[in-house]
């Protein structure tokens, strides 16, 4: 039988479709159609749901294919038909739903214009760029691998799917399930160097599945397990170092362990139940909320209960430290977020807007922007300075239960999911899709400035050191200053958000000169001594020697590390013992070949992907050889004079200069000379690749007859730039190109400054005075900072210049 119902949402007056044309559209989505009362929005969970609109636009007509249920909304007063009564369609003021064996499958209302303009949120939303398809319960927990490349979720409840997956953020694809848990997964994170994962859940008070659950993520094995606790694990941290995991429980206790030998090696009582722990970013504390509405700062080296952080009035379900480890972010029931001064526990800032709790909180990695995923469905950005919201992302169709921050801090990830009407049978079409979000541009750069200026003084001398070595490691959480450090040779490690030094390795012996690089992954650094034939692997954390490199016949090894940071590749720095270039393992310290047949003095660099090594000789050639087998691939001759070079982005190409004035590019296919670079007319000092391979930047070695940086377009050799630094006069002490290719850093030594130079344009953009004699400068991999050694004036980290956008 037919039944029509005037619906109450619409009130007495009709209410004209404004969508024109035919259109048939599938669950499950959220569709809006524009009416003269405002959004008519219509939400179907479940792929066998039919939405026809038609006749114009004056006509929905919603249809269950299984059932074969219709409802027909038209203009004017809505009717609403069923083809088979009433069951199924319940009404209210403001809505109705269509359900199917208990379980809402359609749901339609309608947003006043009003509503409308007061919920939007204040900034275009970003687009959502991919979806991770395949859990089958609500996703409780997100995690970026350090290099982005890489998403781990873990998912859960009584009847969810209890697993944990890794997926590939470029094509969204799931490469591979762990399946390890017996009880919902809740907590998710990944070791420092992306190897490894340690994963935690079960929301019950007793009994279940109380482990702590580490992983090897690239086989998806169960490599251990972290037992002691009484109660559901809801929270996990790995500390920036990977020396120690921190867990928070239902117990009610937060456990730091040592992923290596498993051991508990603190346990903090904290007489409340824990939702979520934080370490901070040296790892000497910690954060906790839960079920008191108060945030605890503990410190982890004795144990104590630093300071409480009161002022929610509901519980707590995320907690955050910042970059910097000086500020703290919290949010929970209460609907609220807030941030907070760790050294004074006062209240900084208040962030409101959210409908419902505050599930989980995230830091941009340069802590100038926060996310927050709320049970309202919807996930926030949030200006940290000013408390303001810079964006909303509406999508979920059910609570938004995680998100994090990309490394880059370019993208958001978020996961949810609804809970069950029964807490263990879910609706039929339930949200559990993660969602990639691309971010807003922020609106107002940073301001360019240096942030530090480090005395850096010599053990023995207690006057600054020559550092005229530095490097950022890969994830930009450190960087290093090495040199002529005085009689020790003493290399230093500094965290590169607060300017503090964590580590320094000095040598059992006065070795004087060093040189350093760090492992991919920031946890170890490779060093060389100028008295000392072997290489020494130290351990950041410890400042501990792991193993040395030994088989050298003379003193300060130079070497190379490989992208993947499994090999080392050196040679002697006192050419004429030796011209072999050796490959070692970094795991067992083993020499694995050495490459022979250069005649002169010896030099090389790994291929992008690691699997090809580059020679470079005082014999005038240049070789390339395969990594596995040590086989000479190819030979490139035609060099007059000594020679060096690097590979291409893509490692198709070979850049190579030399002292015969000449700069040629190679291709590695066929062996042969593409192009020279001409215009020169001095020996060339350093030449490489920028912007991805787009520019060939060079600079002379024969300062201050040509003081001079050239610039070409690699594709066809064309000269685009000629920046001559002798503007500075004789006192121009260093230049140096950032690999984005946009602009280079000249020190000037007259008046302490370093110089921004634009290279398209050659004009000096920025200035920062107080940095004497600054030189070997460093780039962090996204372009935002750089670090400066000096002679005998310290180190200095600048933040630099963000590129313009199109159109401004």
């Amino acid at each position: 039988r037919r039944l029509a119902v005037a619906v109450l949402l619409l009130g007495i007056l009709g209410v004209s479709l404004l969508l024109g044309g035919l259109g048939y559209l599938f669950g499950p989505a959220v569709y809006r159609i524009a009416t003269n009362r405002g959004q008519l929005v219509i939400e179907t969970t479940d792929p066998d749901v039919e939405v026809t609109v038609k006749q114009g636009g004056q006509e929905v007509k919603i249809v269950d294919l299984r059932t074969h249920k219709e409802v027909t909304l038209q203009a004017g007063t809505y009717q609403l038909e069923l083809t088979q009564g009433k069951e199924g369609l319940m009404l209210s003021t403001n809505q109705f739903t269509l359900e199917r064996g208990g379980q809402q499958i359609v749901k339609v209302w309608l947003e006043s214009p009003t509503a409308v303009s007061v919920q939007a949120p204040p900034a275009k939303a970003a687009d959502e760029v991919r979806r991770f398809e395949g859990h089958t319960g609500p996703v409780k927990s997100v995690a970026f691998s350090p290099d982005g490349r890489y998403v781990l979720s873990g998912s859960g409840w009584p009847d969810g799917d209890k697993t944990i997956r890794l997926w590939d953020v470029a094509s969204g694809k799931e490469l591979r399930r762990f399946g390890g848990h017996t009880e919902e997964v809740e907590s998710v994170a990944f070791s420092p160097d992306g190897r490894r994962a340690v994963t935690g859940g079960d929301r019950s008070v007793t009994g279940g599945d109380r482990n702590v659950h580490l992983w090897d993520v690239e086989s998806g094995k169960e490599t251990g397990a972290l037992e002691g606790h009484t109660g559901g694990v809801t929270s996990v941290a790995w500390s920036s170092d990977s020396r120690r995991i921190l867990t928070g429980a239902l117990d009610p206790t937060l456990r730091l362990w040592d992923p290596v030998t498993g051991k508990e090696v603190l346990r903090l009582e904290t007489g409340v139940w824990s939702e979520s722990v934080a370490l901070s970013p040296d790892g000497r504390q910690a954060l906790s909320g839960g079920r008191d509405n108060i945030v605890r700062l503990w410190d982890l080296g004795t144990g104590k209960e630093v300071r409480r952080l009161e002022g929610h009035t509901g519980e707590l379900y995320s907690v955050a430290f910042s970059p910097d480890g000086r500020q703290a972010l919290s949010g929970g029931a209460d609907k609220t977020i807030r941030l907070w001064d760790l050294a004074t526990g006062k209240e900084v800032r208040r962030f409101e807007g959210h409908t419902d709790r505050v599930a989980c909180l995230a830091f941009s990695p340069d802590g100038r922007r926060a996310l927050s995923a709320s049970w309202d469905k919807t996930v926030r950005l949030w200006d940290v300075d000013s408390g303001r919201e810079l964006h909303r992302f509406e999508g979920h169709r059910d609570y938004a239960e995680c998100v994090a921050f990309s490394p880059d801090g370019r993208y958001a990830l978020s996961g949810g999911g609804g809970e069950s009407k029964d807490g263990r049978n879910w609706q039929a079409g339930s949200d559990f899709a993660l969602r990639l979000w691309r971010l807003p541009e922020t609106t107002q750069p940073p301001e360019p400035k240096l942030l530090y200026a480090l005395p850096c003084l010599d053990r023995q001398q207690g006057v600054p050191a020559n550092i005229d070595q530095t490097g950022i490691s890969s994830d930009g959480r450190l960087f290093f200053g090495a040199g002529d450090a005085g009689p020790t040779g003493t290399i230093r490690v500094w965290d590169l958000a607060t300017g503090k030094q964590v580590q320094e390795f000095v040598p059992g012996n006065a070795f004087g000169y060093s040189l350093a690089q760090f492992i991919p992954g920031g946890l170890y650094l490779i060093a060389s001594y100028a008295q000392e034939k072997d290489l020494y692997l130290w351990e950041i954390a410890t400042g501990k020697v792991v193993r040395k490199f030994v088989g050298h016949t003379g003193n300060l090894p130079v070497f190379a590390v490989s992208p993947d940071g499994k090999r080392i590749l050196s040679w002697d720095e006192a050419w004429d013992k030796d011209r072999t270039i050796r490959l070692w393992d970094v795991e067992t310290g083993k020499e694995l070949r050495k490459l022979e047949g250069h005649t002169d003095r010896t030099a090389g660099v790994f291929s992008p992907d690691g699997k090809q090594v580059l020679t470079f000789s005082l014999d005038k050639t240049l070789r390339l050889w395969d990594v596995e087998s040590g086989q000479e691939l190819q030979r490139l001759a035609g060099h007059s004079e000594a020679c060096r070079g690097c590979f291409s982005p893509d490692g198709q190409q070979v850049l190579s200069w030399s002292d015969d004035h000449t700069i040629r590019l190679w291709d590695l296919a066929s062996g042969q000379e593409i192009r020279r670079f001409e215009g020169l007319k001095a020996k060339v000092y350093h030449a490489e690749f920028v912007a991805g391979g787009r520019l060939v930047v060079a600079m002379p070695s024969a300062p201050p007859d040509d003081k001079k940086l050239w610039i070409w377009e690699t594709a066809s050799g064309k000269l685009a730039n000629e920046i001559d630094y002798g503007q500075y006069g004789e006192d121009g002490w260093s230049i140096t190109a950032s690999p984005d290719g946009r602009l280079a850093l000249v020190s000037v030594a007259a008046d302490a400054s370093v110089r921004v130079l634009d290279l398209a344009t050659g004009k000096e953009t920025h200035r920062y005075d107080g940095c004497p004699k600054a030189r070997a400068f460093s780039f962090s991999r996204d372009g935002t900072l750089a670090v400066a050694g000096s002679f005998r004036a310290g180190l200095y980290v600048f933040r630099l210049p963000l590129p313009e956008k199109a159109g401004h």
